[in-house]
């Protein structure tokens, strides 16, 4: 109860310390369903990625949501979802260059601080405040204290004030100095957990999310949003549609055997008798005969 109350307090005072930068529009997105899944290795494939739902956090970007820290500390960040029949695969490219004080424990489920990306996930508008089981509440660390990648939540799998890994996650993180990009997939049987509210992972399933950048300066925790969270009213629709994203095969090439009109049989020239030949051949052997007759006769004389 304690740590309940704990986690309420928690999250009242982020909501007054939140403030827009200015005032944040609602949208609706529609995700695309992964043809293949994205190997999670931390590495953002081009083509893996390809065509999948992108939001951008620009620095010092009007449109986003300030909660707490200094907006100018913000360096920017790129998020890649896409949904398949296994969960909502995510991915990031987080700018930053200054190394957070607190790196969390891996394996105790409690990510909500330092360098991180979370999702604030809503099944109806009508759905606020933080109560457990009515919010999911992720939190994708991309270094614990052993270098692994972890995935918390708060609400549905922790006790509001600490979280817990979460069961048939996976992610996977590269840093490249303070800043890194990270991949995962938050599996379908979480968003079905939610108390009176699941989430079903298909065709045409709407739910309200907030995509969110944690970043600490030293020890000046910063944190943005696309939106306020803890208010689905508040939230971005997300509508999970049948587009292909992602790495797709070239297309099957049917290869067609081409007709090959042969030529004509050449009918063979017929032998002509050589006549002229012949006849002088004929002529010559009677005049040769005639010759010796006439050689014969003399003779005889």
């Amino acid at each position: 109860m304690k740590k309940f109350l704990g986690a309420i307090i928690i999250m009242t005072l982020l909501v007054i310390l939140c403030i827009p930068v200015s005032a944040v529009q609602t949208v609706s997105y529609n995700m695309p369903k992964a043809y293949e899944a994205p190997k999670i290795d931390g590495i953002i494939d081009p083509e893996e990625w390809a065509n999948a739902l992108v939001i951008e956090f620009k620095p010092r970007d009007p449109n986003i949501w300030l909660c707490i820290g200094d907006i100018n500390d913000f360096e920017g960040a790129t998020f890649y979802l896409m949904w398949a029949d296994e969960g909502i695969y995510f991915a990031a490219s987080v700018t930053d260059t200054s190394a957070p004080a607190n790196v969390p424990v891996y394996g105790n489920g409690s990510y909500n601080g330092g360098d991180a990306i979370q999702f604030n996930i809503f099944a109806a508008r009508d759905i606020s405040g933080a109560g457990l089981g009515d919010t999911l509440f992720f939190s994708c660390h991309p270094k614990t204290d052993t270098g692994q990648a972890a995935v918390g939540e708060h609400f549905v799998y922790g006790d509001g004030g600490s979280g817990k890994d979460v069961p048939g996650a996976i992610v996977d993180s590269v840093m490249n100095g303070n800043s890194y990009t990270i991949e995962g997939l938050l599996p379908r049987t979480a968003f079905g957990d939610l108390n009176n509210f699941p989430i079903i992972i298909q065709s045409g399933t709407k739910f309200y999310m907030n995509c969110i950048v944690m970043y600490q300066d030293d020890a000046t925790q910063g944190l943005v949003g696309d939106n306020e969270y803890f208010d689905g009213a508040v939230a971005n629709e997300y509508v999970l549609v049948d587009t292909i994203a992602g790495k797709v095969p070239p297309p099957v090439v049917e290869e067609v055997e081409e007709a090959v009109t042969l030529p004509a049989e050449i009918a063979p020239t017929p032998r002509v008798p050589q006549t002229s030949n012949m006849l002088a051949g004929a002529i010559i052997l009677v005049l040769g005969s005639a010759g010796v007759i006439t050689y014969v006769s003399k003779k005889k004389r």
